[in-house]
């Protein structure tokens, strides 16, 4: 399960970085990015990156959390908290989603930064949430030892020869740009409130990522609002 990738956002310490490219290279997950990082401070994280650090020299560093995670078709996001409407994986559920997932294209699992975690805008981003169980006082996981354990889990898991989907998914970066023009066309439509349309709208985002749409899907989708938007103005 090599193709998996693991993006961390606002990452603060080399350290951190060091640790996460050693735990990756220990359980064969090779695609490293970061997402608007806090530090540029790569060269003390080879220290701690021990036969680790071409992970480091190839890694995708991103301005943008939309742009880091455009190239994947599937992203699960790691969060200590209980979301309501979100049923959590836990590490082997993360796994075995990863492996049907990973069969229509790239997919991804996203770490938030070690002050704040991720925020609910971006686990918007993500079509699954993941935790890992602990006990109180302490409910939240350092990033590299979370990271240790999703890549161990992952790596157990690892298929030699997934079976490739006959179309290839819909990548993050189709989906927001399907997204974008999904609420500008129900804006125009009135079906939204423009003082509040993200209720409405995370609803239906949650139900489109539940379809797992293939690339020719997601254009057909694009193509349906720009043509109601397109109408709907010319009235």
């Amino acid at each position: 399960m090599s193709e998996v990738a693991f993006v961390f956002h606002e990452l603060r310490s080399p350290e951190n970085l060091g640790s996460i490219a050693r735990a990756m290279n220990n359980f064969g997950i090779l695609e490293l990015v970061l997402s608007a990082p806090m530090t540029y401070a790569f060269g003390e994280a080879e220290k701690l990156a021990v036969k680790s650090q071409g992970l480091l020299e190839k890694m995708r560093v991103e301005r943008e959390l939309r742009a880091a995670l455009a190239p994947y078709v599937f992203v699960a996001g790691t969060t200590s908290r209980a979301l309501p409407a979100r049923p959590a994986l836990d590490g082997p559920g993360l796994s075995e989603r990863l492996e049907r997932e990973q069969s229509r294209g790239k997919v991804a699992v996203l770490f938030g930064s070690e002050k704040r975690g991720l925020s609910d805008a971006e686990l918007d981003l993500c079509q699954a949430v993941v935790t890992l169980p602990t006990r109180p006082p302490q409910p939240s996981v350092n990033v590299a030892q979370s990271a240790a354990i999703l890549a161990y889990e992952i790596g157990r898991r690892a298929v030699s020869s997934p079976t490739p989907a006959p179309e290839p998914g819909a990548a993050r970066g189709a989906m927001e740009r399907l997204y974008a023009q999904m609420q500008a066309s129900l804006l125009t439509a009135g079906f939204l409130n423009p003082q509040n349309p993200d209720d409405i709208l995370d609803e239906l985002r949650r139900l489109i990522d539940r379809a797992a749409p293939t690339e020719r899907e997601a254009k057909l989708l694009l193509s349906l609002f720009r043509k109601l938007d397109i109408t709907l103005r010319r009235r």
